[in-house]
């Protein structure tokens, strides 16, 4: 994604939800990508995992059937593995996830057939945006590692127990340059986080009490 002098940068491995820490709070992105700490779930995070392993395998035979009616499908991958590197002026960020659901298919519009990938990430976060960037992250490694046109959409949950869907949002470009840049950008400031040339913006109390126990041993802000 950038170029660097060989040697001259340190590699870290992170998690792609370092990007929704990004959002929600900066030290707890710069803490993630210690080696120790980075595979720690928030209280928030460990109760979506809860969730989506009792429900995963009813959401991804519901979204087969509906995606098998309105294309031919081709193949199905529930939690299928993303990666992305990022090559900056000091560190090189691999970023490794899991895409909840990802479905290979054919489209066929007017006498063409088109390939393509539709990535749903399904979440029971109500602020959309703190997980937009992790969301087209796991989208662009899928389309690197394919080649095909792939769509991200986000489904929000409201009702756990009742596995009530609040909204969909279908992830599209509103600008040229496409929604990798705004990644690039969000990377960037990590590299500079990391790299201390930032300091990361401290985030309201009610955040700190989300976080993992060991994470908020370390955290500056949590005294």
């Amino acid at each position: 994604m950038s170029s660097t002098e060989e040697g001259e940068e340190k590699t870290v491995w992170v998690p792609m939800k370092i990007l929704d820490d990004l959002n929600i709070c900066e030290q707890r992105a710069v803490l993630r990508a210690e080696p120790h700490l980075r595979g720690k779930p928030t209280t928030q995070q460990e109760r979506g995992k809860r969730w989506w392993s009792r429900k995963r395998k009813r959401y991804s035979r519901l979204i087969c059937s509906i995606m098998e009616n309105i294309g031919l499908v081709h193949d199905i991958w529930l939690e299928h593995s993303a990666a992305l590197t990022y090559i900056g002026n000091n560190f090189v960020i691999n970023l490794v996830g899991l895409s909840d659901i990802a479905v290979f298919m054919t489209l066929k519009c007017s006498n063409d057939y088109i390939p393509l990938i539709i990535s749903f990430e399904f979440t029971i976060y109500r602020e959309v945006n703190n997980i937009i960037d992790r969301v087209v992250a796991y989208s662009s490694a899928l389309y690197n590692k394919y080649g095909f046109l792939t769509i991200p959409i986000v489904v929000i949950i409201k009702d756990l127990d009742e596995n009530v869907v609040e909204k969909m949002f279908l992830l599209m470009n509103v600008n040229k340059i496409g929604l990798i840049y705004h990644i690039l950008t969000r990377l960037r400031k990590l590299e500079k986080l990391l790299s201390r040339e930032l300091e990361p913006k401290h985030a309201p109390h009610e955040i700190c009490q989300q976080c993992d126990i060991e994470l908020r041993k370390r955290c500056i802000f949590n005294h």
